[in-house]
Order: structure tokens, then sequence, then C-alpha cells
């Protein structure tokens, strides 16, 4: 349901959105080798288990390719210190 608001919002305001699914770790890596690709200009990382625990490779990736990120939690930015 998160992510069908947040489709709905941005497409309020004319942003375009990108939803991909994961399930294991090298999903991970093709889903920011595409948000480079589409010269993404945020991630919004949703609340869910799979992300939550892959928190250190989600950081670690949003850093190596410079994604500016919105988490659920402060625990994500902590992983980065």
């Amino acid at each position: 349901m998160q992510a069908s608001v947040g489709r709905t919002s941005a497409q309020r305001y004319s942003i375009a959105t990108f939803c991909p699914g994961a399930s294991s770790e090298s999903e991970m890596d093709g889903i920011f080798a595409s948000l480079v690709q589409l010269h993404a200009g945020a991630l919004v990382v949703s609340p869910n288990a799979f992300f939550a625990s892959r928190r250190d490779q989600t950081v670690a990736l949003t850093t190596r390719h410079a994604v500016p990120a919105i988490y659920t939690g402060r625990e994500f930015p902590a992983a980065a210190a």
C-alpha cells in the first residue's frame, strides 16, 4: 500500500517513479545499476524485512553510486558511520 500511495503522490507532482522489487543480494546490484542508468534523483527505501536485513549493503550501494536516499529509520544512516 505504501508504494501505491507514493506512486500516486509522485504522479500528482509529475515525478517519475521506479519501484523495483528485490529478493536477493545480486538483484540489489541490478537495482542500483538501473538507478544510475536512469539518472535517478533519489531513492526512497520502503520499510520491509528484505531491506532491513540488508541495511549495510543498501547503505554501501547508495554511497558507492552517490544516490541520495530517504530511509525509514535512523538505523540506515547510522550504518554508514
